[in-house]
């Protein structure tokens, strides 16, 4: 005979993984890249954008998605999809200005991340 449960015991349950991440990857959830310019202040002129990651439409803010992807381990993923996505970009901004986009430093010389860099070209 098991003795009854103690009244207002917390049974620990398995976290699910946020469903948020895998709906990025799989592509349920959209995501995109918003530009900002990138001003030189002496001379008054746009010089590059800076590539910034959205979901789920243009306000949909990256901290949380990206604190989520890196707590169920799908981080790499994500900034992968998210570099390839913002050197796609690329071909909307004016002449002579660049493209800044922000990753992981862990991730950096990583193979996928060389793939996407070769796969996009000059």
């Amino acid at each position: 005979m098991t003795a009854p449960a103690e009244t207002g015991a917390q049974i620990p349950l398995p976290r699910p993984r946020f469903p948020g991440t895998g709906a990025v990857l799989d592509g349920t959830v959209t995501h995109s890249v918003a530009l900002q310019p990138i001003v030189d202040l002496q001379r008054g002129e746009v010089v590059g954008f800076e590539a910034l990651a959205r979901f789920g439409g243009r306000q949909g803010l990256p901290g949380p998605w990206l604190t989520r992807a890196r707590d169920s381990g799908d981080l790499a993923s994500l900034e992968v999809m998210l570099l390839a996505t913002a050197l796609e970009a690329r071909d909307r901004l004016p002449a002579d200005t660049f493209l800044a986009i922000n990753i992981s430093p862990q991730l950096v010389g990583t193979a996928k991340v060389r793939a996407v860099l070769r796969s996009a070209g000059d």
